[in-house]
């Protein structure tokens, strides 16, 4: 079939939760035999390096334009209807675009990549009556309300709190524009229950490539923590700062050897380290073998107190052969238990004693591993996910038949 594809970034380097989602699941499409149209920004990208590596699996039409969060962005968007980081998207250079692209072709089924891009189904309708689906990879309007509660400037929690009220209306009556909206966890649907009793969801997680399942972890740096997370995301941020200035002066204590290495990109001045964990703190920034580098590491975290959705990389993380300690927040979305497959707190003291009790050797910590892998197995292979999306387009195709 033929499949019109719209996401809000380029996927490449395919190096967060986001650009994985996209870049998988058109991958493994492609595989399947389908004939891919994708139209997307570039943002940060770098536009040879996108068109070349999507080339190998769908046409890329890649606009050379970003949507950056602006000042007065923020001020135009204050009496829309629309939250703030949905209605940057919305440019009359990508409305062009979309435009020139269906008069010219023909589609089975559109695929709107995130709440993001929804408003070029309105488009889209005028022009085609073909089936468009609405892909979730978070559940926005939860993200915004864990956000305004978290946050500490007075300011900040006020607009953030007008931004969750715009959530609660545009996310639910959005969703249900489309003939399927795919929710990426059994969470974000219960979420979305709530605010639409009548919504029927679908569920499919995202993937992971299987050569990871068998990647070869040759030696162990004992004591060393890692944080992976782009740093351009504000809950990583909010999770990594509450990490080191609330946990990791402890950990530290306990342990003066232990290193956290921190493989996020994005700026380090939004990270206040204290002074007394400095020297064990390194900023290791963006590296071409991200696999390599954390197949050493002794311990993985993901401390996310902000958030929805799934958190992928910590499938990836237990499919490396790696122990994990992450919040309920971070887990949701994921059928893993604590103490079984990977380690849960929710609070700095439960934080730091589990990392105690882990350095300690007092976890099964090699039965944890075996026990997270055939979690990964047994759910989340691309080709499976691929034909369950194949099976959703059909499906829909057949009803206009």
């Amino acid at each position: 079939m033929k499949i019109l594809f719209i996401s809000p970034k380029s996927p490449i380097p395919a190096n967060d939760g986001g650009k994985i989602s996209v870049f998988g699941t058109i991958k493994y499409l492609s595989k399947l035999g389908h004939q891919i149209t994708y139209l997307t920004y570039l943002q940060t990208a770098d536009y040879d390096e996108s068109v070349n590596e999507l080339s190998k699996y769908c046409e890329p039409i890649i606009l050379k334009k970003s949507t950056p969060y602006t000042l007065w962005g923020m001020l135009k968007n204050f009496f829309s209807k629309v939250p703030y980081n949905i209605w940057k998207y919305e440019t009359i250079e990508f409305e062009k675009a979309l435009l020139n692209l269906i008069s010219r072709e023909k589609f089975d089924v559109v695929h709107i990549h995130i709440l993001h891009m929804a408003w070029t189904e309105r488009i889209i309708r005028k022009h085609y009556d073909c089936p468009i689906i609405l892909r979730e990879d978070n559940f926005e309007l939860k993200i915004m309300e864990r956000f305004y509660q978290e946050t500490k400037n007075p300011f900040l929690k006020i607009y953030a709190y007008l931004q969750y009220k715009r959530f609660t209306k545009f996310e639910p009556k959005t969703c249900q524009r489309f003939e399927r909206c795919i929710m990426i966890s059994g969470e974000d649907k219960k979420e979305l229950l709530k605010y639409d009793p009548l919504a029927e969801p679908d569920i499919i997680p995202l993937g992971v490539e299987e050569d990871l399942l068998s990647y070869d972890r040759k030696e162990i740096d004992k004591l060393s923590i890692a944080h992976i997370g782009s740093l351009n995301w504000r809950p990583n941020i909010n999770g990594l700062r509450w990490f080191v200035n609330k946990v990791f002066p402890s950990v530290v204590s306990e342990f003066p050897e232990c290193r956290l290495r921190i493989f996020a990109g994005g700026s380090q001045k939004k990270i206040a380290v204290p002074s007394n964990v400095k020297n064990n703190l390194e900023w290791i920034g963006y590296v071409d073998d991200l696999w390599g580098e954390l197949s050493k590491i002794h311990l993985a975290i993901v401390p996310l107190r902000i958030g929805s959705g799934m958190r992928l990389k910590i499938v990836e993380l237990l499919a490396l052969g790696i122990n994990v300690l992450t919040t309920s927040i971070g887990r949701e979305g994921i059928p893993v238990f604590d103490e079984k497959h990977i380690l849960i707190a929710d609070d700095a003291k439960g934080f730091y004693e589990k990392i105690r009790r882990f350095f300690r050797e007092e976890y099964n910590n090699d039965q944890m591993i075996c026990e997270g892998k055939a979690v990964v197995r047994d759910n989340y292979s691309w080709k499976v996910i691929a034909k369950r999306f194949e099976n959703i387009y059909s499906e829909e195709i057949s009803k206009r038949k």
